[in-house]
């Protein structure tokens, strides 16, 4: 299994509140640059979390209608760089 970033971090903002500033708990996402390629051509490359990759693929290929049904993929290749 590829490890990847965690999708999201936990960060302390200063926030002004009622005339009161205040240390702040935040959740952002991470995104990484994910490319999607087919058949050794590069078709995208977008920002996107690095959490349920795979989905996302089959996702994205089916609305752009590379593929019509999910069994159209032979193969699902996620390389962290």
């Amino acid at each position: 299994m590829i490890e990847f970033q965690r999708a999201s971090s936990e960060v302390s903002p200063v926030v002004r509140r009622d005339k009161c500033l205040r240390l702040g708990q935040r959740e952002i996402a991470e995104e990484v640059a994910v490319a999607l390629t087919y058949n050794g051509s590069t078709y995208a490359v977008m920002m996107a979390t690095p959490a349920d990759l795979e989905d996302y693929a089959v996702g994205f290929s089916l609305s752009e209608d590379i593929i019509s049904d999910p069994s159209d993929i032979d193969s699902l290749d996620l390389i962290a760089q």
